[in-house]
C-alpha cells in the first residue's frame, strides 16, 4: 500500500465554450463550476479541491482564453487564465472534438511553451458519429505536443471525471496536502452564491445580458437550512434591459438558494 502523500495543481485549460467547467464538476462530483453554454461565462478562477486516497488535486478552471482582447474584461479573463497555466504543476487541455479554431492554436502556444505535463482531454466525442474519425486527430495530437495521455470524453454523456481523475493521479508528486481532506474549494459561500445568481440570469436573458453584467450578494444570512439572499447586479444598460435584469436577478436568486 503507498502511504506516500501527493499533491498538484492542475490548470483546466481551453479556448471559450469547449467544457471546461462542466468537466470540472464532473472531477468533482458536485456543482462548483457555473455553466451556461455561453462563451465567457467563467469569470474567475474557480478552485476545487479532489482529495483521493493519499492524493490531493487542487483543479483551476479558468477562464476561456481568447484572441478578442480589445475589452478590458476579455485581457483580464486571458491573463487569469495565463496566471493559472503558470502556477500550475500539471495542464489538462480540453478541445471541442468537433472543431479546432484559431483560439485552439492559441492555447496551444501557450502550452507549448510552459512544457508542463499534459493531460489532453478531447470533449465532445458524442457529436461525432463515425468514433473512428478521431484516430487520425489523437495521433497528431501525440505527434505534437507529447501529452502524458489523451482522454476521448464526453461531459454530456458520463457523469465522472474518472479516467481523467486517473491520469491525475498519476501525475501528481510527492507532497503535503494544502487544503484539508474535506475541503472543496477556496470560495466563499457569498461567493458562491453570487455565481449560481449569475448562472441562472445569463441562462434566462440570453443574448440580452450585456457582456459587462457582475453579480453582488448584498445580504446572506443562513438559519439551519434556509439560506436568505439579497443580490445586486451592475452592467450598463438601458431602462428596459435593466427592468428584465432586475426581474431576471430575482427569479434567479430563488434558484440559486437551492444550490448554496
Amino acid at each position: 500500500m503507498n502511504d506516500v502523500r501527493k499533491f498538484a495543481r492542475v490548470a483546466v485549460l481551453g479556448r471559450p465554450n469547449v467544457g471546461k467547467s462542466t468537466l470540472l464538476n464532473r472531477l468533482l462530483g458536485t456543482k462548483l463550476s457555473i455553466t451556461a453554454g455561453k462563451p465567457q461565462t467563467t469569470r474567475h478562477q474557480i478552485l476545487g479541491v479532489l482529495t483521493e486516497g493519499m492524493t490531493q488535486l487542487a483543479v483551476i478552471d479558468t477562464p476561456g482564453i481568447h484572441q478578442s482582447a480589445t475589452r478590458a474584461l476579455n485581457r483580464s479573463l486571458n491573463r487569469a487564465a495565463r496566471a493559472a497555466l503558470e502556477e500550475a504543476d500539471i495542464l489538462v487541455w480540453v478541445i471541442d472534438a468537433t472543431r479546432f479554431t484559431a483560439e485552439d492554436e492559441l492555447v496551444a502556444g501557450l502550452i507549448r511553451d510552459a512544457g508542463k505535463p499534459l493531460v489532453i482531454v478531447l470533449n465532445k466525442i458524442d457529436r461525432i458519429p463515425d468514433k473512428s474519425t478521431l484516430f487520425p486527430r489523437l495521433e497528431q495530437l501525440s505527434k505534437d505536443f507529447s501529452p502524458k495521455s489523451i482522454v476521448p470524453y464526453s461531459a454530456l454523456k458520463e457523469r465522472t471525471g474518472a479516467r481523467v481523475i486517473g491520469e491525475l493521479v498519476k501525475l501528481a508528486n510527492p507532497g503535503e496536502f494544502v487544503f484539508e481532506e474535506d475541503d472543496l474549494t477556496d470560495r466563499s459561500e457569498r461567493f458562491l452564491a453570487a455565481e449560481r445568481v449569475r448562472e441562472q440570469v445569463v441562462r434566462l436573458l440570453r443574448d440580452e445580458l450585456p457582456f459587462s453584467t457582475t453579480v453582488e450578494i448584498e445580504a446572506f444570512e443562513r438559519e439551519g437550512n434556509l439560506v436568505r439572499l439579497r443580490p445586486s447586479s451592475g452592467s450598463n444598460v438601458t431602462a428596459r434591459k435593466r427592468l428584465s435584469l432586475v426581474a431576471a436577478v430575482n427569479n434567479s436568486s430563488r434558484s440559486a438558494r437551492r444550490h448554496v
